[in-house]
C-alpha cells in the first residue's frame, strides 16, 4: 500500500557507517535522513533539508535518533578533538557535547550509544586514560519543531 510521497525532492543516496538509511519517529509522524548533495550536506527531516555543515568532507554524521516521545531529534558528528579522534553530539540541531571516542565508533559496540524510554541519552566518552558515562537529557526549550522552524 502506497501511503504518498514521504521526503519531495529526496533520495536515500549513500549510506554512511552501515547506518540505516533513514530513520522514523517512534510515532511514525516524522522521517530523517542525511542528506549530501549540491554542495550542501545536512538533515532531510519531514521533507525539508536542515544545513548541518557548510561544506561536504566536515565530519562523518552518524546515529541519527529520535527521542521516543518523538520531539527531539539526536545526531553525531566525527571531529577531531584536541588533536584526537573525536566527536560532537547534536540534539534539534545544536551542539551539546563534545568529546572524545571511547571506540572507533558508537555503532560498533553494543551499549556504547543508548536512548533510554524516558528520553536520555547515554554514551561511552573517553578521558585520557578513563572511559566515562555521559548522560543528556534533551531541553524542553528545545524540539522537532524549534529545528524545523529554524532551518538549521
Amino acid at each position: 500500500m502506497l501511503d504518498g510521497v514521504l521526503q519531495p525532492n529526496s533520495s536515500l543516496g549513500n549510506q554512511f557507517n552501515n547506518e540505516p538509511r533513514y530513520v522514523w519517529s517512534p510515532d511514525s509522524k516524522h522521517i530523517a535522513h542525511f542528506h549530501e548533495g549540491g554542495g550542501t550536506r545536512g538533515v532531510f527531516l519531514n521533507g525539508k533539508v536542515l544545513p548541518i555543515a557548510a561544506a561536504p568532507g566536515q565530519g562523518v554524521y552518524t546515529m541519527l535518533t529520535f527521542t521516543p516521545d518523538s520531539k527531539h531529534l539526536i545526531w553525531a558528528r566525527n571531529q577531531v578533538v584536541q588533536g584526537d579522534q573525536g566527536f560532537r553530539v547534536f540534539i534539534d540541531g545544536k551542539p551539546v557535547y563534545e568529546g572524545l571516542y571511547a571506540t572507533s565508533s558508537f555503532s560498533l559496540v553494543p551499549g556504547s550509544w543508548e536512548m533510554a524510554p524516558d528520553g536520555t541519552l547515554s554514551f561511552v566518552t573517553q578521558d585520557d586514560d578513563n572511559l566515562k558515562r555521559v548522560r543528556i537529557t534533551p531541553s524542553p526549550e528545545t524540539s522537532i519543531e524549534t529545528l524545523l522552524a529554524s532551518g538549521r
